[in-house]
């Protein structure tokens, strides 16, 4: 496991990360090496205070799958946080071709042509 990646700038995502994710009893077997040492990996997590307390933690309780699924979310959190949130939306071709006709003729993007034709 990569956990070289935990620092002082994440630890606390991390750690919110397993604090929820074991508080969710159909999550366990995905997370941990050892399903039946829940009990005892929440009490463990509790006592994490610095980066290196969860290092040791991680690598203790914390399966390969486990970690991989903490690293995604903690990138998704990352990639997320400052950023405008996206829908996506089906459009018709013809419709989403004369939109951007419209935009190209405007000289505009897609997202500013559409917030111009909703105000």
């Amino acid at each position: 496991m990569r956990l070289d990646v935990i620092g002082d700038d994440n630890f606390d995502h991390v750690l919110s990360y397993f604090s929820r994710a074991l508080r969710d009893e159909r999550r366990i077997p995905a997370l941990l090496i050892k399903p039946s040492m829940a009990g005892e990996a929440r009490e463990a997590l509790k006592t994490c205070r610095q980066v290196e307390d969860l290092v040791s933690w991680i690598e203790s309780y914390v399966s390969e799958s486990g970690w991989g699924r903490c690293l995604t979310a903690v990138r998704q959190r990352r990639y997320s946080e400052g950023r405008p949130e996206t829908t996506l939306y089906r459009i018709d071709k013809k419709l989403l071709a004369k939109l951007r006709c419209e935009a190209k003729r405007r000289k505009l993007t897609l997202e500013q042509l559409l917030e111009t034709l909703l105000k």
